[in-house]
């Protein structure tokens, strides 16, 4: 069960990479049953600006995980996300555990996806519709399809929460086939955590492992 999940983890993040990766605002389509609203702009504005950032296939490992970080940074909110991967454990971690991890688990985000997608030929993201969370207004899921090279079709769901002070969007999970990327994560490092003994222990493991490039996908 547990190499199902971790399968089911990197298909759920490559439905978000692709997605990225497909083409720039004329590859995003709005389906017949919705119009774009800012939730859905902004997808598309962030789509645009990833290929632009990701799509040069001739870039190195190296500067494709620099870029994706910056992207991470820019269209979620990694510091969030942080914190529920976490959960109870970030509640007794101590300021500069929680620093080191957010920065770390940064990094292992983008060593881990990004050198999958550096041949991508995407055909573009069908936004689908927008359902409202009616116990938090902020919060709002955006429902997707993405056409992959074999012809298969993903259902990609992006949660996207809007700070009302600055008037800013950010990713905070994307379910595809109904699996939650940071749930899904949550797992795993809570297992690490536990294994290790102490954010400190994860810290330091994570830092050891990507200071080999253990979790850049074997080619």
């Amino acid at each position: 069960m547990k190499t199902s999940r971790r399968s089911l983890l990197t298909v759920s993040f490559s439905g978000l990479t692709l997605a990225l990766l497909s083409r720039p605002l004329t590859g995003v389509v709005w389906g017949a049953e919705n119009t774009a609203g800012e939730p859905e702009k902004f997808l598309a504005e962030f789509a645009m600006k990833a290929f632009e950032q990701l799509g040069n296939k001739s870039l190195g490992d190296q500067e494709r995980e620099s870029r994706f970080g910056e992207l991470l940074e820019e269209g979620f909110d990694v510091p969030a996300i942080s914190r529920f991967v976490l959960g109870r454990y970030w509640r007794t971690a101590s300021d500069e555990e929680k620093s080191t991890f957010v920065t770390l688990f940064r990094e292992y985000l983008s060593q881990r996806f990004a050198p999958l997608f550096g041949d991508y030929d995407g055909k573009g993201l069908i936004i689908k519709r927008i359902t409202a969370n009616s116990k938090n207004p902020s919060i709002s899921w955006v429902s997707s399809e993405l056409p992959l090279p074999d012809g298969k079709i993903l259902n990609v769901d992006w949660r996207i929460h809007h700070d009302s002070k600055d008037g800013d969007y950010d990713i905070l999970d994307i379910k595809t086939e109904q699996i939650s990327l940071v749930i899904t994560l949550r797992e795993e490092f809570a297992s690490v955590v536990q294994q290790q003994g102490s954010i400190t222990g994860l810290n330091n493991q994570l830092r050891h492992q990507l200071d080999k490039g253990a979790f850049r996908p074997k080619s």
